[in-house]
């Protein structure tokens, strides 16, 4: 067996970048330093986001104090840093201070009211835009992002024209690429800093070799498995149509079986786990809830034929668990804190220390679902991945740029997987659902329940499917795949899928949603979908019915299509939940109260 976690720590400590500094908050820390190192500081405003900034950057600020419009306290304690730091009023400022630091998203702009001329406003957003980072709320939500540090990294990389602070800053980034084990990334920097000749560019080189000898080694010994091994790589969000900016995830189309007509039951992670792993629907089976199940039906299955299953770990890289112990109703499902790329890496060093065949799920969410990032955007906007704010034209346009270069980087990903595994590893690429893309859109129109699901290794024949896949069908699937009996084909298609969502329960969410006008989006639906229709019974009554390609026109009062449409109804079924035992439900009342509303201004 190979330790491949020591391997590239042992790398990592041989050529110094093992001490190299690799958060977001380090980064910004340095920017804060080259702003204010040397001067005297005051902190302005006494908020959260002070104490918050001082916790973590107090070494960095060093301020004389904090100064408010209106002091609460005399004093802020900072027990990380063990210091206790004055608070002002506004005359303070009159004193010999040189610089003020503004960390507060919401009021920078009421805060760098009142400022005398000769103070330097150093407003750490203003500083983040500088080098393409565009955050709508507080910067320390974003502190644990895994890609910030390679944008603003990247924009400081290609703005200093000195070649030796170019070297500093490319090494930086290619300590960010060691930590998040970004192969890809990081032998693409290693070209560049030996291409340049930057300042020891020989030992770079010199790293660069021993990586590609330590990735062969990890890629001959995966070929040497004769076990079975099956990774299915859950991909968040990615909608069908964004497999077209993916060259290589769409090339495997040809390789293997690949579902043309995919729609997902729920746009609701947490219940697509339900569906795929108990074959439990959203309203029929009450999937929502929590009933404390000990095992799982699939994981049993692949158990039994002799499987250890595991989730690559959301609670850091190198965080494992058995499937059959996740509690996905309670846990963690998806991280935006850590990186695919550190998720890939576990999944290898799981198979590499497996003496049994190894199916792993590994769950990605940052490249295709919000905030849509990845570490070679030249910037990242946070606003753009809101719902509302892709009905923009302008934003709607900038966000599928970002998607393109988003779902290259995963596609990249994917590819060196892929390359990786090998050929007698089963390789899985799905997602659970699309993304909303147009203001027309509801839950069960195209963009938000039509996903991508390509299966190729191993045994697993080239099929290019027409026929309907359902994920309530993915115990079905992997018992063709595992084993590998043709006969079981037919029991993975299925005549019709079932769509059914609880309702919308966050309150924010809600008002949110009724302020923006989507109101109806946010309710209880059930329906069914064929390879030609759908039809949607919302929850207030409403009826609808789209007949394909067109996804939007209701054709609920045409008498020629009656028929069809009670044919759909008895598939659909009618039942909703009326009363949720779950406080978090207690908002739900919004949402009826609105649509109420609404009915009542039309009459």
């Amino acid at each position: 067996m190979i330790d491949i976690e020591q391997e590239i720590q042992d790398l990592s400590i041989k050529y110094g970048f093992a001490e190299h500094y690799n958060s977001f908050m380090e980064i910004l820390g340095e920017l804060l330093r080259e702003r204010t190192e040397g001067k005297r500081v005051v902190m302005r405003g006494a908020g959260a986001y002070a104490k918050r900034m001082l916790s973590e950057l107090y070494p960095v600020l060093n301020p004389q104090c904090i100064v408010d419009m209106n002091p609460a306290e005399e004093s802020l304690e900072i027990p990380e840093a063990a210091a206790r730091i004055p608070v002002r009023d506004m005359s303070y400022l009159n004193e010999d201070m040189e610089v003020a630091v503004i960390g507060s998203y919401e009021l920078r702009d009421e805060l760098k009211k009142g400022l005398p001329e000769k103070i330097e406003v150093v407003d750490v957003n203003d500083l983040l835009e500088k080098y393409g980072v565009y955050l709508n709320s507080a910067y320390y939500y974003w502190a644990e992002n895994p890609y910030l540090g390679s944008i603003i990294l990247n924009n400081r990389y290609k703005m200093e024209e000195a070649p030796e602070k170019r070297a500093q800053i490319l090494k930086k980034i290619i300590s960010l690429h060691i930590n998040n084990r970004d192969m890809f990334m990081l032998k693409k920097c290693i070209r560049e800093y030996t291409d340049r000749q930057f300042f020891g560019w020989e030992q770079i080189a010199s790293l660069g070799r021993e990586l590609d000898a330590l990735l062969i080694k990890i890629k001959n010994e995966l070929e040497r498995r004769k076990e079975r091994d099956i990774i299915w790589f859950w991909q968040d969000a990615l909608n069908q149509e964004w497999v077209e900016y993916m060259p290589y995830t769409k090339g495997c189309r040809k390789k293997g079986i690949r579902f043309e007509n995919t729609y997902s039951s729920s746009v609701w992670t947490r219940c697509m786990y339900s569906l795929i792993f108990d074959k439990e629907y959203e309203i029929d089976d009450c999937s929502y809830k929590d009933k404390g199940r000990e095992s799982h039906i699939l994981i049993d299955y692949l158990q039994d034929k002799g499987y250890v299953c595991i989730r690559v770990g959301n609670g850091g890289h190198l965080e494992t668990k058995s499937l059959n112990a996740f509690n996905f109703k309670k846990e963690k499902i998806s991280s935006f804190e850590t990186a695919t790329s550190k998720l890939n890496w576990n999944a290898l060093r799981v198979i590499l220390n497996s003496e049994k065949p190894a199916f792993l799920l590994i769950h990605s969410v940052l490249e295709a679902h919000e905030p849509i990032c990845s570490p070679d955007l030249e910037e990242f906007d946070s606003s753009l991945a809101s719902f509302t704010s892709r009905f923009c034209p302008e934003k709607r346009r900038k966000l599928l740029e970002n998607l393109k270069v988003t779902c290259r980087y995963l596609d990249r990903q994917n590819q060196w997987m892929g390359e990786m595994l090998g050929r007698h590893a089963v390789k899985i690429f799905m997602s659970d659902h699309g993304s909303i893309m147009t203001k027309e859109s509801r839950r069960w129109n195209k963009d938000a329940n039509y996903f991508n699901f390509i299966a190729w290794g191993g045994k697993i024949p080239v099929k290019c499917e027409k026929r309907l896949f359902s994920l309530y069908n993915f115990l079905e699937f992997m018992k063709y795949v595992v084993e590998e009996n043709e006969c079981l084909y037919e029991d993975v298609l299925c005549d019709y899928i079932k769509l059914q969502s609880v309702d919308v329960y966050n309150k924010v969410t809600i008002e949110n949603f009724i302020k923006a006008g989507f109101g109806e989006y946010l309710q209880s639906f059930r329906g069914a979908v064929t390879e030609q229709d759908r039809y949607v019974l919302l929850k207030s009554g409403k009826e609808i019915y789209h007949i394909f390609p067109d996804d939007f026109s209701n054709h609920i009062s045409e008498q020629k299509y009656q028929d069809r449409i009670q044919e759909l109804r008895e598939k659909a079924g009618d039942f909703f939940i009326e009363d949720y035992a779950e406080p978090k439900f207690e908002n739900v009342r919004l949402i009826y109260e609105n649509l109420n509303q609404g009915k009542e201004e039309s009459l």
